[in-house]
């Protein structure tokens, strides 16, 4: 275990507050990069549908709502599943392996590693497409393009993560293996949906 690990598996409010820290850097992220999409992004780079990608989030998205009564919940819901784990893995008779811990922990936030580069992406995109600056004509993607793109990205993030589980037996690794592989499947079901449209 390395120390990291370790230092999770010790303070039992670590492992939520960094899961909360990156859910609220997500969402922010993503006001910011919408807020750009319409204020010119949009005239270069057109997203059929919400530009939010998770069916969750899309009336806040689309509204540009600062609050998000559903981010609150989903925080708080993970929060108490994560204090639960820890208990049940690490503290009293400890009835789970404390790799399960880590295990879910590592899905939550691994998961926004790849989310977070996206953002960034698509954060300098819009910024140049606003300004002016670099970017030049027009392209239209469909929904279902836009979720298979996402998807991809995902299936290559839960590789990364599967190889580095594999290399490091770190099941935090796995549990962002898993969480990726997962979300990248969904995305890709709501891609063929959408194209069935």
């Amino acid at each position: 275990m390395t120390i990291l690990e370790l230092t999770l598996i010790e303070h039992w409010w670590l492992g939520p507050a960094v899961t909360i820290a990156v859910f609220v850097s997500d969402y922010y992220l993503t006001i910011r990069s919408a807020r750009l999409y319409h204020a010119g992004g949009k005239d270069h780079m057109e997203v059929e549908g919400s530009y939010e990608l998770n069916p969750t989030y899309e009336a806040d998205v689309d509204s540009l709502r600062l609050f998000s009564p559903k981010l609150f919940l989903m925080m708080a819901v993970t929060t108490a599943f994560l204090v639960l784990v820890w208990l049940l893995s690490v503290s009293w008779e400890s009835p789970l392996p404390v790799e399960f811990y880590l295990f879910a922990l590592g899905s939550f936030v691994c998961l926004q590693g790849p989310i977070h580069v996206r953002h960034i992406h698509n954060l300098v995109l819009f910024r140049h497409a606003v300004a002016g600056q670099g970017v030049t004509g027009r392209v239209r993607f469909d929904r279902w393009l836009s979720l298979e793109i996402s998807a991809a990205g995902m299936w290559m993030a839960s590789t990364f993560f599967l190889i580095w589980f594999l290399l490091t037996g770190s099941w935090f690794l796995l549990g962002g293996a898993m969480s990726s592989a997962v979300v990248a499947m969904k995305q890709r079901r709501l891609g063929k949906q959408a194209r069935e449209r």
